[in-house]
């Protein structure tokens, strides 16, 4: 017996074996080199034909071992000589079944990610791809927020680009699905008790966390399961609970049942003694003084763990007014202060 098989049909012939085949489409096909009707070579060539998911195993024997390694090119996987081996058999489904389960990984990562996306799905699909009852999911993001503009942050000065994730997309046994986020410094992370624990789901997140070439990061984990067909819903209120708790510069792992999002308790306005102090001191052409308040208010807020969006939100009240209380500038000068406040909040 081999893990992970069973027998769904047995068949005389060639023509018998492919009307089983057309009817229960197994993930594997054995056949002998020779058989009344159909031969194994016509029959496997069929099966590549219409159902190129199927493997085909050849059986032959040793006068027909150059005859079946031609068949190689029907699109047999491998072929086995008489008498079969036991052992060789083993060894050759573990295999192929290895191969089965990348590609099945692959489908359902890629079905996963269409739903993320809003894709409709029938229900037909789900039980086809992921006929589980229940899910929950982890975000983990290098770094902070994606940038607004269409500037590639991935690549230093010099052109050289960064492998922020160079873990595999995958894990051991595929228990956890891992789809890319919304750019290559992101990763979400699904799975499903009926497979593995929440505990064990933890710790593999956290395990792949640490292997993220980035500064920092922040992970953040669902407090509930939710059906396949839910699963949109509950990924946008992750990213909402991921970006509320960036911190620029600490890695951080969030709980959506223990912590909610920090700007909850945190109003994004500027008030008035810090705009008054900013006036006075552009109004004054105070330069030197404004650079050492600017300092401060970034060292207070990284010792109070300010998130980024609240911080980036306060940067462009306080720019605002700089641009207010400023002569007018020559064309053009204010233009690309969105633009380069991102990429110093980024960097």
């Amino acid at each position: 017996k081999c893990k992970g098989f069973k027998i769904v049909a047995a068949a005389e012939n060639g023509a018998d074996a492919l009307e089983e085949i057309n009817l229960l489409k197994p993930d594997i096909v054995i056949t002998d080199i020779k058989m009344p009707v159909m031969d194994g070579i016509e029959l496997v060539s069929r099966v590549k034909e219409n159902f190129p998911f199927i493997y085909s195993v050849i059986v032959s024997g040793y006068q027909d071992f150059e005859y079946a390694r031609g068949a190689l090119q029907c699109g047999v996987v491998d072929y086995l000589l008489k008498p079969v081996n036991a052992g060789q058999l083993k060894d050759l489904l573990d295999t192929i079944r290895q191969k089965i389960e990348s590609t099945r990984y692959l489908k359902q990562v890629e079905f996963l990610g269409q739903l993320i996306n809003g894709a409709p799905a029938k229900q037909q699909q789900i039980e086809k791809h992921l006929p589980f009852k229940k899910y929950s999911a982890a975000i983990l993001r290098g770094n902070g927020l994606p940038s607004r503009f269409s500037s590639n942050h991935s690549e230093h000065a010099e052109g050289i680009r960064v492998d922020f994730f160079s873990a595999p997309m995958s894990t051991e046994n595929n228990s956890v699905w891992i789809v890319e986020g919304r750019d290559e410094m992101e990763r979400i992370f699904i799975y499903t008790p009926e497979i593995i624990s929440e505990e064990t789901f933890k710790r593999i997140v956290i395990n792949f966390s640490k292997e993220v070439n980035c500064n920092y990061h922040t992970t953040v984990f669902a407090s509930n399961y939710f059906a396949l067909s839910d699963i949109g819903e509950n990924i946008t209120s992750l990213y909402r609970l991921l970006e509320n708790n960036i911190v620029i510069g600490i890695s951080r792992t969030i709980h959506h049942h223990k912590q909610t999002a920090s700007t909850a308790d945190n109003r994004s306005i500027i008030d008035r003694t810090l705009s008054s102090r900013i006036e006075y001191l552009v109004d004054n052409g105070l330069i030197n003084d404004l650079k050492k308040e600017f300092i401060e208010l970034l060292e207070r807020w990284q010792r109070e763990e300010k998130p980024q969006i609240w911080v980036e939100s306060i940067l462009r009240q306080i720019l605002h007014r700089i641009e207010t209380s400023s002569p007018p500038p020559i064309v053009g000068e204010y233009n690309d202060m969105d633009f380069l406040l991102d990429e110093a909040v980024f960097h």
